[in-house]
């Protein structure tokens, strides 16, 4: 390290605490280290209390590993200096971003306006709610929006990415021409629209109308539109899409007028004219895919001539559609001169783009206004709420200014807007009330921001590179700068020829071999746009900065390229099977590297860190590890909903959800019981004479129709019959388990029975079911809605496929940031696909205008643009340089991952000539060094596996069992979730255990339903009095769980949490007779509003004992309270006293189940001094002529077993005693019934 920055490094761990940093840190830099080291000086010299420290780092995970190193300095800095910094270090706020702003808002709810109740939902979850809204809002369509643009020749679907692109761009006000608005010129574009289609089918008209083969050769709807006089607005459509289709083709494109029919065919106009010479299409040569191309064209005629031998002439009909094809190349060469038909594509497009926002923009807001009331936050939510509750609530501004007074941001490269607005209003010196964040002074030492601009990836994410330039400039502003800007050089991870590799990759230069450009050189060219492949600090580029390797030179190349064979379509293949067995060879052959101080150390497979630039190449490399037995470690997210039994588990619920949905069940039995012919399920029908889902509810039908063909079709629909008569018998999450563990419909014969497959799927789907599991609802149809959620989200995987820690990491470039590896590949990899679906730009007024595109994913993975604003390729292309400027950044962060060695995938068998369209490394690999040849002084033949061609070379024996003990039992997928033999269980809930109080017992009405009278509307036996029945118990568990979470402080304030938990349990707008019965003693109220009055008025009355502060359960609550506490216990041990309890207690059971699955709700679980208290509350209605004292000896009777289970599975839960169990009887005022502890 060089003597000035050993100087510097001392300053800023160790004084300067009054001034603001922003430090470029490099790759490998220690930033961390000196992030703790400041803390820490800045805490035993007392210049800051440690709970107004707070530290902002990018992952949960950097949050943990900031901890970590934060508290092992603070214990060395106390044993050599004598101190207690470790206590105080524990004060400091160390979190993420989100974390950090859920804690402002958690401190000012209802300033910042968030619910009571507020739980942050994850991405994914966040993901998922919007897609289920946008599909809701595109069937009801209140204002005709959705069926407008559906009428331009779109489907309304296609519109959901466009929709998650405008709802998650809070910030920009969408630019369009609402069609609503006379105002907005739309009209006029649409009529001059319409006018060029009149022109253009003239033209096709009068060329076309009169072809004799027009009628046989051109798609029915196409010549329908053609040949008439006066086409229909359904016909203009027809001829709009197929000019559309024709613009977008090119000299080498077979004209698609005439095969609209399919237009995903795409026909290649060379080879149609090449088949013109064929004299039948057995002539085609199959080497070029001539005779399939003649195949399909004539598949697609409607009346094709024939042969004598009744085959299709395909060269009298070539020969016919030649002159078919000249007549419409006149036509569409008339209409480009023209530029009728430039200006069609141009009006479609922007038209278009304008019915799409007019349909969208309204749903967006409407999803805020609604998501607004509910009690999910997702993280774009805390962000914006925490910077409009600082900049908008002076005295919440001023509070948390006096809390907070140092702020330490990691990774400030990869901020966004809205953050940086929150650090500089905090941070703000005056108490002006300032808005604008340019124009905040932080208060000198109260920002120490770290960061490195090359390192800057995270753009999808909402960081924005010129908001690091712009926090720069002013820190750098003259005369006024409000801080200093320093450079860290040092790289303390890699060695010298990682580094020189990398500097001269990445440095630019003004030729070849001439030294790095100056920072002033590089500053000359701030306002460069041109984006280059080095880092030279232009307008959407980082600057450069050369590092120092503190490790010394190893004297020999450590950077090389290696060689990939096979065609472009095999090298993926080829490259993960030579990654593979190179590692096997490195460490079964007892390689070695030299460590710092020269020795040799073995090579380990945890040294291993392979670089993927996508997430769909990780699966391949992890599949050829796995195949040789090789520890494996794999970082990264996977979606739910892409793994098959997690996908037909959905399909599953959707059906139950709505078991009169004939689409749902034949989707289901196709999808997961695999009757996917067409005939089968249409042929039950008529040989039933009613809908599948009437067969399901038939049993006697069913087995009317047994003993024939239709016999395996029938067994399923019994087995779906089960179903729909379990879910509402069993508890959500034992219903769930019960289908997973069943396996009935989740696996098909067709699916992989590689156990490595099938090992990924019960991972994936256990990971299913525990989130499931916190589902806090506990009736079917919102507990099976939050699974539906559930199963659209992802999930981090970092698992394992084999015990240990020394494992082969493999992951894609974005999880690897911040990680490091002593040998680090770069696999090969395509570049990835950049299409840009939206930009911004502030106007001079300072307000955010937003750009979108609305686009259609094909299926093998691209991108189509469809619509688009005006202008949209300059509109576009700043945001298209940003995109090219950050993969030169991904190409930095992955070269610098490398501590001791660098292997880069060349994509072509030599090395010399590295292939950019199919390896997202060839840039590295071209100036990297070729493997040293066998028998190397240094290296052996280490490398000689990397040399071969891994195709055609014979596969090594696996080293290890790739899967110990592990089993493939694709009979039933009880087998992989269990990894046992086939099991019994019992689903139970604590509250249906055997009454043992010898009293006659009546029903629960908080579990049982009384039987509904004949009709929905029609009278019955009214309530004695007061309301009843489960629905009355579920509003007042509801209210009483708002009371602890929100604590109100008397009946004004608990109105609107009760309003609330009355029209959660009834959202119905109109009452049922049952429910005017139970909730009314039979006497309607005049309207639903009325009646919501009602009964939240008689809740308060129920629950008044809760405003008493002398009430147990209020003397009893001001312990940390869990309120509506979810359980879900798996109990096989009989010889355990809580499996003994239940078992003994089960009814209608005989033998001993292999596994009890218990699942239930504490109403109230209260932790105090490190023991439990447990609350019950308990609705049941007061009998007449029943005393107080017969009531407390009856429900203590009835539910002493059910709380003696909940005693025993909360200590099982948490290994904390529990000290006491009360019913809380709501119709005696909140009285306590103890039960007494076994």
């Amino acid at each position: 390290m060089n003597p000035q920055e050993q100087v510097l490094r001392q300053t800023l761990e160790t004084g300067a605490f009054t001034t603001n940093f922003l430090v470029e840190a490099g790759a490998g830099a220690g930033k961390s280290h000196t992030i703790c080291q400041r803390i820490l000086h800045q805490l035993a010299g007392g210049h800051v209390p440690p709970e107004s420290v707070v530290a902002i780092t990018f992952t949960e995970k950097a949050t943990l590993e900031l901890k970590e190193k934060l508290d092992g300095q603070a214990l060395a800095y106390d044993r050599a200096n004598g101190t207690q910094l470790a206590q105080k270090v524990q004060q400091v706020h160390i979190s993420t971003i989100h974390s950090f702003c859920q804690k402002l808002l958690s401190l000012f709810p209802l300033e910042s306006g968030c619910p009571l109740s507020m739980q942050v939902a994850d991405a994914s979850l966040q993901l998922s709610r919007q897609r289920a809204f946008f599909r809701r809002q595109t069937l009801q369509d209140p204002a005709g929006r959705f069926a407008a643009f559906e009428a331009f020749g779109t489907s309304r679907r296609t519109l959901e990415d466009l929709f998650l692109d405008v709802v998650n761009d809070r910030e920009s006000q969408p630019v369009y021409a609402d069609p609503a608005d006379p105002a907005s010129g739309f009209a006029a574009r649409m009529k001059e629209l319409d006018d060029l289609l009149d022109d253009a089918h003239q033209t096709l008209h009068s060329k076309l109308a009169t072809m004799p083969d027009g009628p046989d050769l051109m798609p029915t709807a196409l010549w329908d539109a053609v040949s008439a006089a006066a086409p229909t607005a359904e016909q203009k459509l027809t001829l709009k899409l197929a000019l559309l289709q024709a613009e977008k083709g090119d000299s080498f494109r077979m004209n698609p007028l005439f095969f609209t029919a399919q237009p995903a065919v795409a026909h290649d106009l060379a080879l149609f004219q090449a088949c013109l010479t064929f004299q039948g299409y057995e002539a085609a040569g199959d080497g070029d895919g001539q005779a399939e191309w003649a195949r399909e064209i004539l598949s697609l005629v409607p009346q094709p001539p024939l042969r004598a031998d009744g085959l299709p002439d395909a060269a009298a009909l070539l020969s016919r559609l030649s002159s078919l094809y000249m007549a419409a190349a006149q036509c569409l060469s008339a209409l480009t001169v023209s530029h009728a038909l430039p200006a069609i594509a141009e009006l479609n497009r922007t038209l278009g783009y304008d019915l799409a926002l007019a349909a969208v923009v309204p749903a967006a807001r409407d999803f805020h206004a609604r998501h607004g009331e509910d009690d999910a936050c997702f993280f774009d939510d805390l962000l914006i709420r925490a910077r409009d509750l600082v900049r908008d609530v002076p005295a919440a501004r001023a509070v948390l200014r006096r809390r907070y007074q140092v702020f330490y941001v990691d990774e400030f490269q990869d901020t966004d807007p809205v953050q940086a607005q929150l650090f500089f209003l905090l941070t703000h010196g005056a108490d002006d009330g300032e808005r604008d964040w340019t124009r905040c002074r932080p208060a000198p030492g109260s920002l120490f921001l770290v960061g490195d601009p090359k390192q800057a990836i995270y753009r999808f994410r909402g960081a924005d590179l010129d908001i690091y330039k712009q926090v720069k400039g002013l820190f750098l502003q003259s005369p006024n700068p409000i801080g200093r800007v320093v450079e860290l050089k040092t790289n303390f991870r890699s060695n010298a020829q990682i580094c020189s590799f990398v500097d001269q990759v990445f440095g630019p230069r003004k030729r070849k071999g001439q030294p790095i450009l100056t920072p002033s050189e590089q500053e000359n060219n701030r306002t460069n746009p041109k984006v280059g492949k080095t880092l030279d600090n232009g307008l959407y580029q980082a600057g450069y900065t050369a590092m120092e390797a503190e490790q010394g030179d190893a004297g020999r190349p450590m950077v090389f390229r290696y060689p990939n064979f096979g065609d472009k379509n095999d090298r993926l293949a080829e490259d993960s099977l030579k990654l593979a067995r190179f590692i096997r060879h490195a460490v079964s052959g007892n390689h070695t590297l030299r460590d710092r101080k020269g020795n040799p150390v073995p090579i380990r497979f945890g040294d291993f860190l392979i670089l993927t630039r996508t997430k769909r190449a990780c699966q391949r490399y992890l599949d050829a590890l796995s195949a040789l037995g090789i520890p494996v470690s794999f970082a990264g997210e996977r979606q739910l909903s892409q793994v098959p039994p997690v996908a037909r588990l959905a399909a599953h619920l959707r059906y139950l959800l709505d078991p009169d949905n004939e689409v749902l069940l034949t989707r289901l039995l196709m999808e997961c019981y695999g009757f996917d012919k067409l005939d089968q399920l249409p042929a039950l029908r008529k040989e039933a004479q009613c809908p599948l889902t009437r067969l399901v509810s038939w049993p006697e039908k069913r087995q009317a129709l047994t003993g024939g063909s239709f016999d395996p079709l029938l067994g399923v629909l019994d087995h779906l019959a089960r179903l729909l008569s379990l879910r509402h018998t069993l508890p959500p999450a034992a219903f769930l388990e019960h289908l997973a563990a069943e396996g009935e419909g989740l696996l098909l014969p067709g699916d992989p029975t590689d156990p490595l497959v099938r090992q990924s799927w019960y991972v994936c789907l256990e990971q299913f079911l525990q989130l499931a599991r916190q589902c806090p609802w506990t009736d079917f149809a919102r507990a099976a809605r939050y699974a539906l959620e559930i199963s659209q989200t992802a999930v981090e995987r970092e698992l394992s496929l084999t015990p240990g820690e020394d494992r082969v990491r493999v992951m894609n470039l974005h999880k690897a940031k911040g990680l490091e590896g002593k040998i680090v590949i770069l696999a090969l990899d395509g570049p990835g696909r950049i299409s840009i679906s939206r930009t911004s730009q502030v106007d001079g007024s300072g307000v955010r205008k937003g750009y979108y595109t609305v686009r259609r994913r094909t299926a093998d993975g691209y991108t189509l643009s469809l619509y688009a604003p005006q202008d949209w390729g300059q509109l576009s292309q700043p945001e298209s340089c940003h995109n090219k400027a950050e993969q030169v950044r991904l190409r930095y962060v992955a070269a610098t991952r490398a501590k001791q060695l660098l292997l880069i995938a060349s994509g072509d068998p030599t090395g010399a000539k590295p292939d950019g369209k199919i390896n997202a490394w060839a840039e590295l690999a071209k100036e990297a060094s070729n493997l040293p040849p066998a028998g190397d002084s240094f290296w052996g033949d280490l490398f000689q596996p990397l040399a071969q061609d891994a195709l055609s070379a014979p596969p090594p024996p696996p080293i290890l069992q790739a899967q110990p003990a592990f089993q493939d039992r694709s009979g039933q997928l009880s087998a992989l979730i269990t990894e046992a033999s086939r099991t019994t269980l019992a689903h139970i809930s604590p509250s249906a255990l055997d009454k043992s109080h010898p009293v006659h017992l009546s029903p629960d009405p908080e579990e049982v339903t009384p039987p509904p009278p004949a009709s929905d509307d029609s009278p019955a036996e009214p309530a004695a009095a007061g309301p009843m029945g489960a629905d009355w118990g579920t509003m007042v568990h509801r209210a009483m769980e708002f009371y602890v979470n929100a604590r109100p402080a008397g009946p004004t304030e608990a109105l609107p949490l009760i309003r609330r938990a009355v029209t959660e349990v009834l959202p119905s707008p109109r009452f049922t007779g049952q429910q005017i019965a139970l909730f009314f003693g039979g006497h309607p109220p005049a309207d639903y509003d009325t009646g919501v009055e009602q009964l939240a008025g008689a809740i308060v009355k129920a629950t008044a004992f809760w405003f008493d502060p002398a009430s147990p359960l209020r003397k009893l609550a001001e312990g940390q309270c869990f309120a509506e506490y979810p359980f879900h216990l798996r109990l096989t041990d009989p010889s355990e006293p809580l499996y003994h309890y239940i078992r003994s207690r089960l009814k209608d059971v005989t033998d001993d189940p292999d596994v009890l699955s218990v699942s239930g709700i504490l109403d109230l679980a209260v932790l105090a001094e490190g023991q439990w208290h447990i609350v019950d509350y308990k609705t049941d209605h007061i009998r007449t002529g029943e005393s107080p004292e017969e009531y407390r000896a009856r429900l203590a009777g009835e539910y002493a077993a059910q709380l003696q289970a909940y005693i025993q599975i909360l200590a099982r839960l948490t290994g904390l005693p529990v000290a006491d169990a009360q019913l809380c009887a709501i119709p005696l005022g909140g009285d306590f019934i103890p039960i007494p502890l076994e």
